[in-house]
């Protein structure tokens, strides 16, 4: 099982990664400021990777044309507008073609998007849910890609696990991705058990990310969160003492997954020591 355990590769890079004996890692760009050298970088750490034989994944987009217009992980698959539909579609056809050869395991993407029931004409979400599937799959299919959809609980209309599980795996090159910091946050906004959820949604996922937070609130309402952002789990964090969920307890139901699990933490809290530590420290569920 250890090579199903890696890290993103923003603030571990590469060479960091292989020295901390890892054999996996994602590539994202981490901001938008100076994608193009950052983008032109990750295609040439996708070499090294590939001469290495280390595992990788793309969390897309990594390249950001100047029509897109919005923040770079700004997903409209759902949107009501057929245009702001489109827009999501055509920028991720863009990054697929500018990718093609690579021998990336399987493409990250943001999918639900930010949106209210209230914000859906009557009767039309499913239809706007079936088509973007449908179009998600065959563009998958096209460039002989695996499209993993990231969990989140923002969008009302499709937020509850079993609907995730049951939609998303009707398509054959489309999968879970189970980001440990979006389930708490969507636990806290949805009203649901966390570690439940966990359980019910790590059956079904086909690769996780790895990071935690402290406090009872959700993103920009958590303080703590604003802050520090994507916090390094590590093992003996525990709800009592204020974290958001209890990383043992957590690391337990993901690793016996079997499936790829990325550390995506920055370095806010606690600086690059406390990252890698935390790195050192989930190890040992995956030996």
């Amino acid at each position: 099982m250890k090579n199903n355990f890696g890290t993103n590769a923003v603030f571990i890079g590469l060479g960091e990664a292989r020295e901390l004996d890892l054999n996996r890692v994602e590539f994202c760009l981490g901001g938008m400021e100076s994608w193009e050298s950052k983008a032109e970088k990750i295609m040439m750490d996708m070499k090294l990777a590939e001469e290495a034989s280390v595992a990788y994944s793309i969390h897309l987009p990594i390249f950001l044309p100047e029509w897109f217009g919005h923040y770079f992980l700004d997903a409209f698959y759902l949107d009501p507008d057929p245009g702001m539909r489109d827009l999501s579609f055509r920028l991720l056809r863009h990054n697929l073609e500018r990718l093609n050869p690579c021998k990336c395991e399987y493409f990250v993407i943001h999918f639900p998007g930010r949106y209210q029931s209230a914000d859906y004409k009557a009767g039309t979400f499913g239809n706007i849910l079936k088509d973007a599937l449908v179009r998600l799959d065959s563009m998958a299919k096209e460039w002989g890609a695996v499209l993993l959809l990231e969990y989140f609980g923002s969008n009302e209309s499709f937020y509850a696990i079993e609907d995730w599980k049951r939609e998303i795996g009707k398509y054959t090159s489309l999968g879970i991705l189970l980001d440990t910091g979006h389930l708490y946050f969507a636990s806290v906004v949805r009203k649901f058990d966390f570690m439940e959820n966990l359980r019910l949604l790590s059956g079904a996922a086909d690769a996780f990310h790895l990071w935690t937070t402290k406090g009872r609130e959700a993103y920009c309402s958590n303080s703590f969160y604003v802050k520090y952002r994507h916090i390094p789990m590590r093992t003996g964090q525990r709800r009592k003492d204020g974290w958001a969920f209890d990383s043992d307890e957590a690391m337990k139901v993901i690793s016996s997954a079997k499936k790829p699990a990325n550390m995506e933490a920055s370095c806010e809290y606690g600086g690059k020591e406390y990252l890698r530590e935390g790195i050192e420290s989930l190890k040992k569920f995956y030996l």
